[in-house]
């Protein structure tokens, strides 16, 4: 095996500055703690130890001199470097605060992109076995083309353990929510509702993946049915307890769903926030037939359910693309015949999970492609690209002015080597002094995007070495790309001319080509942002004013928790007996909803195709309380048989029905049992899932099962506040009396509907954010340019001015220019952020026009950004007196 080595590249720029005299002993030293470091913190840490301590050698008593008379360790140039840097800002403040203002936005913008970057990235690499695991899919190849999807059947793992070596399999069932009961002894249960973080695991899960356990031990912690592991938060939360006696959990009763008691195994750390395993009660696999009643011992091979997942590690030197073949045997040996003939497993590596285009599903529901995240880093990019195109306008601006300084140091031997260093410096020291700024920016506009993603994400130089790093090489790289360009010019200035102050736009050699370029750059970059944002706002208020085919308006959702139909009957009732109550109804869910129950459906008009459908049970009343337009038919009643059925529009065109009326009567068979249900009416089409998916085949139908969900419409109009909050009184107060077992909360149903969309309105707020900045930027940038070019122009604006010219038509100068550069970077912007945005739309089913609107508002923005930038500076300059410019030499 081969000995790890400390990096490569540090080594080498250690021997390289370091004095050879010391060299031997001190490189023997590093190395030597290096391979400690190795077995205290691991590779990685020792590595970045290792070149930390290389960067930290790096001072006057270590360092090498060079040959000649100039020494690396020769502070006293250095020092008179910096001293002069300093007096330059010092006097050109306005300079100054333009430059350390325009990068200290670039630089935060940059820092903040790290943080959400680094967050992202870091998903899931707290499990040890990061690289080894995986998660099967199901692939179907289907009429419509191969379907990649998660839900997996029970027995999958166990299968997979008893018929393959080398590799460990667990299921894990994500329930979410459930019903948590703590009794305290005494006959009394307090109980909790958890809307998140319910899971059921097999035991090999604890083998698979990390956990750090603080109380109780891994082997015994799910050994058995009846055990129960809670995170340190959920310990203290159910037993008032501190991190100084989680021990005294170990052995008190769970209740779960007020039909199984479990006993306290075991108190783990909880998942970092960066975990797609939102886990925080962890039951054994087998004790979920309390919450799923569709368990049935786990021994289905034909149900399927996405809370359902399976995931094998493979051990060091099993091939994933061979164990994947093998999977085939699988298929053939246990899946019921009508799964097997278009079913293939595959395998989707553990590091994919947070990042897969073709799957975006897990426990934590979020997810984030790679593409996404390049995307992101872009637009970091781009910002501080647009904050170094300033520094370089703003700096060649101010050449003209230090064009005497420059030839009086050349005069007096400074070679353009010497002077490019002392720019570079100046540089150095802007870019440091941005950074500070930039710092406290990013604090704040760090807290910022972690309230609004809901990260646990902060800025903290102390603990984070990886920021660090991130900020010398940003440092670095911003001086180097800020300032190589300025002082190339200002070194080789003509030290005659610059004397005489004789320099003109032919002596600076391309500086105003080159200048207009980068300012077009800006305005296309700016153009760009403009423009995404405002078509991402537009598709946003599409979410929220498109017809959703139902009335979503003063409607409150409750849970069902039990399924009885006397007790549901008498909670119609005594909710309806409020003056505040206008309708009631039970359902399965509303008519949008995040999950939905589908299966495949069959009739003579689609025989050979593979369709399915969405089957909502619902009642009588949910018709009339949400609104929908019946096109054929009419609703089913309360006394119809169970198997009556109202379908949506667009399941009477998949079955090849143009009249909706000639869907009445029809017979459709739902799954692949017995269930067959009869078409009573046909309604308008209506989303019942995001905007993002295509219209689904919807089946409204009178069975009394899945029953989950109590809508309650409330009279929209002529209630007072207090009269609203005594409905809301009297919708608990009627619940708990039918379920005095169980914990009361609700929802309104239209905010329900637009967390869908969270994560869209929550990144369309950051990236409006980094646009104001980057318009910002953009300002600062053009202000340079102007200002270069009134310096280039000051006798000719005299002579204009002498000869009667007005304010307008000096303007006039400035601003005639800028349209033209304008007009530029558009032609440039537009195809880049129409290709963008496409893109980004194609990801919804359901989605705006991009028309020309969004395009001309962002050039009418970007003219009237510039011309308020061009009007001020170029108006002070009008302003002047003409024979101060005129008498300039």
């Amino acid at each position: 095996m081969n000995t790890p080595r400390p990096p490569r590249l540090f080594a080498r720029f250690f021997q390289w500055y370091c004095n050879p005299r010391l060299q031997e002993a001190i490189l023997g030293d590093l190395e030597e703690q290096f391979e400690e470091d190795i077995e205290t913190h691991g590779l990685s840490k020792a590595r970045r130890r290792f070149a930390w301590t290389v960067i930290r050698f790096f001072r006057k008593d270590i360092i090498k001199p060079l040959s000649g008379t100039q020494k690396l360790n020769n502070y006293g140039m250095l020092k008179n470097y910096f001293i002069t840097s300093i007096r330059f800002i010092k006097r050109e403040k306005v300079f100054a605060l333009m430059n350390i203002s325009g990068l200290a936005l670039g630089i935060a913008c940059a820092i903040v992109i790290y943080k959400i970057l680094d967050y992202e990235y870091s998903y899931n690499k707290h499990h040890q076995h990061y690289e080894n695991l995986y998660r099967v899919l199901n692939e179907d190849i289907t009429t419509r083309g191969k379907l990649l999807y998660r839900a997996q059947t029970h027995p999958l793992a166990g299968a997979l353990r008893n018929d393959f070596t080398g590799i460990n399999a667990a299921m894990t069932f994500y329930d979410r929510d459930g019903l948590i009961g703590i009794p305290d002894g005494e006959g009394n249960i307090q109980r909790f509702q958890e809307k998140k973080g319910v899971a059921f695991v097999e035991p090999q899960f604890l083998e698979m993946f990390t956990l750090r356990f603080l109380v109780g031990d891994q082997k015994n912690a799910l050994s058995e049915p009846g055990k129960v592991i809670l995170t340190e938060s959920k310990a203290k939360k159910y037993f008032g307890l501190s991190s100084f006696n989680l021990h005294e959990a170990i052995g008190r009763e769970v209740i779960l769903e007020n039909e199984k008691t479990l006993v306290v195994s075991a108190v783990v750390e909880d998942e970092p926030t960066t975990s797609d395993f939102p886990f925080e009660v962890f039951f054994h696999y087998m004790d979920q037939d309390a919450a799923n009643p569709w368990f049935l011992k786990g021994q289905d091979w034909d149900e399927y359910n996405s809370a359902t997942n399976c995931y094998v590690l493979l051990d060091n030197g099993v091939n994933p693309n061979d164990f994947e073949k093998q999977l085939e045997t699988i298929v053939d040996k246990y899946l019921p015949e009508h799964a097997a003939k278009n079913r293939t497993y595959k395998l989707q590596p553990f590091s994919d999970l947070h990042y897969s285009e073709e799957v975006r599903s897990t426990y934590a529901g979020i997810t984030s492609t790679k593409n996404e995240l390049m995307i992101l880093g872009l637009v970091g990019l781009f910002l501080i690209i647009t904050a170094c195109i300033n520094f370089i306008n703003l700096s060649t601006a101010q050449a003209v002015k230090r064009s005497k300084e420059v030839g009086v140091r050349k005069t007096m031997g400074s070679s353009r080597s010497q002077l490019m260093i002392q720019f570079l410096c100046e540089t150095f020291l802007i870019t440091v002094l941005a950074t500070i700024c930039a710092l406290f920016l990013a604090s704040f506009l760090v807290g910022e995007v972690a309230d609004i993603f809901k990260y646990e994400m902060q800025l903290d130089l102390m603990s984070d070495v990886q920021i660090i790093y991130f900020l010398l090489s940003l440092i670095l790289g911003v001086t180097i790309v800020a300032g190589i360009y300025p002082s190339l010019i200002l070194a080789r200035m003509n030290p005659v001319l610059a004397i005489k102050n004789s320099l003109n736009v032919k002596h600076t050699s391309g500086f105003l080509s080159l200048r207009k370029a980068l300012v077009v750059m800006q305005f296309a970059i700016s153009q760009i942002l403009i423009i995404s944002i405002l078509i991402l706002k537009a598709q946003m208020d599409f979410f929220q004013t498109k017809d959703l085919g139902f009335n979503d308006e003063s409607i409150v959702v409750v849970d069902l928790p039990e399924n009885d139909s006397t007790r549901l009957n008498v909670l119609k009732s005594g909710l309806l007996s409020h003056s505040s109550v206008s309708k009631v109804s039970f359902s399965t869910s509303g008519p949008m909803a995040s999950w939905r129950s589908t299966n495949p459906i069959f009739h003579p008009n689609i025989e050979g195709q593979d369709v399915s459908g969405n089957l909502k049970n619902v009642d009588e009343d949910y018709f009339d309380l949400y609104e929908m337009e019946f096109l054929a038919g009419e609703p089913f009643k309360a006394s119809d048989p169970r198997n009556y059925a109202v379908i949506n529009r667009q399941l009477t065109k998949v079955l090849g029905f143009e009249d909706p009326h000639d869907a009445l009567g029809e017979r459709i068979k739902y799954g692949r049992g017995s269930l067959e249900m009869i078409v009573v009416g046909v309604v308008k089409d209506f989303h019942s899932a995001s905007l993002h998916a295509e219209m689904d085949n919807v089946f409204l139908a009178n069975y009394s099962w899945n029953i989950f969900q109590g809508n309650i419409k409330l009279h929209p109009k002529g209630n007072s506040f207090s009269e609203f909050k005594h409905a809301l009184n009297h919708i608990e107060e009627t619940w708990v009396a039918q379920f005095p077992e169980h914990v009361f909360d609700f929802d309104f149903y239209d905010e329900q509907l637009a967390a869908m969309y969270a994560l869209e309105i929550s990144v369309a707020k950051v990236f409006r954010l980094f646009v104001i900045i980057a318009i910002l930027i953009g300002a600062l940038g053009l202000y340079g340019l102007v200002s270069f070019i009134a310096n280039q122009k000051t006798k000719e604006i005299g002579i204009r001015k002498v000869m009667g010219a007005s304010e307008i038509a000096i303007w006039n100068i400035f601003s005639k220019e800028f349209v033209l550069l304008l007009t530029v970077a558009f032609f440039i912007s537009a195809p880049v952020s129409y290709y963008l945005m496409r893109a980004f739309l194609n990801t919804y089913a359901y989605r705006i026009t991009l028309g020309p609107k969004f395009f001309i508002v962002a050039i009418l923005l970007s003219m009237i950004i510039a011309f308020l930038t061009v009007g001020y500076k170029s108006i002070s300059v009008a302003r002047a007196n003409p024979i101060d410019a005129l008498k300039d030499e």
